[in-house]
């Protein structure tokens, strides 16, 4: 992976609080710092149902770092199934 010309060294991965909070703190930084190839990540600590998540990615090379705009996500559950089936 390469920014601007440079191999990527680094991730960070921010989130907020789920409550529009403004914010971010990193989440999961053992699983993530360090490992230039990183493709995908799974955060599995989230518990509010019905809030929007705000997370941002930091990208981060030997000359420096850039972050992400922020990018929303809905936590929902599962829906339950349907007394009757639809007609």
């Amino acid at each position: 992976m390469f920014l601007g010309g440079c191999p990527t060294l680094s991730y960070a991965l921010y989130i907020n609080d789920g409550l529009n909070g403004t914010i971010f703190n990193e989440v999961d930084s053992a699983q993530i710092r360090n490992k230039p190839y990183l493709n995908k990540h799974t955060v599995a600590n989230l518990n509010l149902t019905g809030n929007f998540y705000k997370f941002q990615v930091e990208i981060i090379n030997e000359i420096g770092s850039a972050t992400s705009l922020s990018s929303s996500f809905l936590l929902a559950s599962v829906p339950q199934k349907p007394s009757k089936i639809p007609v």
